[in-house]
C-alpha cells in the first residue's frame, strides 16, 4: 500500500513533469531564437523612415554614417526633421539586407539603438537649430535617449555652438538629477571647460 501511495503522489507527477519538460525541450530545439525575425511589411514606409534607414544602413562605417546623416539634413527642412524624434521608439522595419549585420551585435534593442543614433546624427547636422529639440530629451524623464542627447549637447559645446548656454543647462541638470552616474559623468566632462 505504501508503494502505491508513493507512486501515486510522487511517481505520476514526476512522470508527467518529465514528459512536459522533454516536450518543451523538443519545441524549443525547433525554434531558432537567434535568427533575426522577418517583419511583415503591412504599410508603406514613410519618408522619415526612409531617411532613418538610409543613414542607419551605414552604421558599421562611421565616416559613411556621418556623411549620410549630413546629406539627409541638407535635403530635408528642419521643420520636417523635427518629426524624426517620433521614431526614437517607433523604429522603421529592419531591411532584409541589414538583418545579418545587426545580428552580430545581439538581438535585443540593436535596431532601435542604430535608429536612435541615426536620428541624433541627422539632428546634429542642424547645429544650433537642433538644441531646443535636444534639451527636453536630455533633461526630461529618463529614457535610453537621454544619454545620447546629453552626448550630443557635449558635441555642440565642444564645437563652440552655444557653449555657455549648454554649460549652464548641463550644470543645472547635474545638480538636480538623481542619477548619480549621469551626474558624475556630466561634472567630469564639464570640469574640462569650467572651474569652480
Amino acid at each position: 500500500m505504501k508503494v502505491f501511495l508513493v507512486l501515486y503522489f510522487f511517481g505520476i507527477p514526476l512522470l508527467v513533469g518529465f514528459l512536459i519538460y522533454f516536450k518543451r525541450k523538443k519545441l524549443d530545439a525547433d525554434k531558432n531564437y537567434y535568427a533575426p525575425k522577418k517583419q511583415k511589411q503591412n504599410r508603406a514606409i514613410t519618408k522619415e523612415e526612409k531617411n532613418i534607414i538610409y543613414v542607419a544602413s551605414a552604421f558599421e562605417n562611421k565616416e559613411l554614417f556621418s556623411s549620410r546623416a549630413k546629406e539627409v539634413a541638407q535635403t530635408i527642412e528642419f521643420d520636417k526633421a523635427i518629426k524624426l524624434k517620433d521614431y526614437f521608439h517607433n523604429n522603421p522595419p529592419v531591411p532584409e539586407d541589414l538583418q545579418q549585420p545587426l545580428s552580430k551585435y545581439g538581438i535585443l534593442g540593436v535596431w532601435m539603438e542604430v535608429c536612435q543614433n541615426s536620428i541624433f546624427e541627422i539632428l546634429y547636422n542642424y547645429n544650433e537649430k537642433a538644441i531646443p529639440i535636444i534639451y527636453p530629451i536630455a533633461f526630461g524623464v529618463y529614457d535610453w535617449t537621454q544619454y545620447k542627447a546629453i552626448d550630443l549637447l557635449f558635441r555642440f559645446m565642444k564645437e563652440g555652438i552655444k557653449k555657455d548656454e549648454i554649460i549652464a543647462a548641463l550644470k543645472k541638470f547635474s545638480e538636480q538629477t538623481s542619477d548619480e552616474y549621469l551626474k558624475d559623468q556630466i561634472k567630469n566632462e564639464l570640469s574640462k571647460y569650467i572651474s569652480d
